[in-house]
């Protein structure tokens, strides 16, 4: 990507904020109504925290690597059997479809505090080792979101009467 270079401190800022984005949102809504589907593509927002906390995983797992002089792309890091990120994401989703909000809540937090510990403390840590995992990844999602409760509006807009 040959990004300009970020601070340890800008990443982090950057991760934060976008994190918190996302959270927000996510936290907006019920638990009823993060089970609803086709919020992205046909995924619920539930499933979507399993998705978010396996790419905090593998983005953790990046940094490992990369701290033993490794640089290695996303299918070498889960040794993934499948052809592309697309088949993969759905085998990862469907893995998690039988556990509770409240499990996939708790592993994504548990999850994301591990990444944010490793950044904290890694010099391996770049903006371009991480990005497309983190906080780029939090904003294409929360685009996601906002775009379906856009599509669900009523034509005229949320304070119609």
């Amino acid at each position: 990507m040959n990004e300009i270079p970020m601070s340890r401190r800008e990443l982090q800022s950057r991760i934060d904020e976008n994190w918190q984005a996302l959270l927000d949102k996510l936290d907006s809504f019920s638990d009823d109504e993060l089970t609803i589907p086709n919020v992205i593509g046909i995924w619920s927002m539930k499933d979507l925290i399993g998705h978010l906390e396996t790419w905090d995983r593998i983005a953790t797992m990046k940094i490992e690597f990369a701290e033993q002089g490794e640089t290695r792309p996303w299918w070498q890091v889960v040794e993934s059997p499948y052809d592309g990120i697309d088949e993969f994401n759905e085998a990862d989703v469907e893995a998690n479809r039988h556990k509770s909000i409240e499990e996939l809540w708790h592993e994504l937090h548990s999850r994301h505090t591990e990444l944010l510990k490793r950044v904290e403390r890694s010099s391996a840590v770049t903006n371009d080792l991480i990005a497309v995992d983190t906080w780029e990844h939090y904003l294409v999602h929360l685009a996601d979101i906002t775009e379906w409760e856009r599509q669900r509006e009523p034509a005229g807009g949320p304070d119609q009467d």
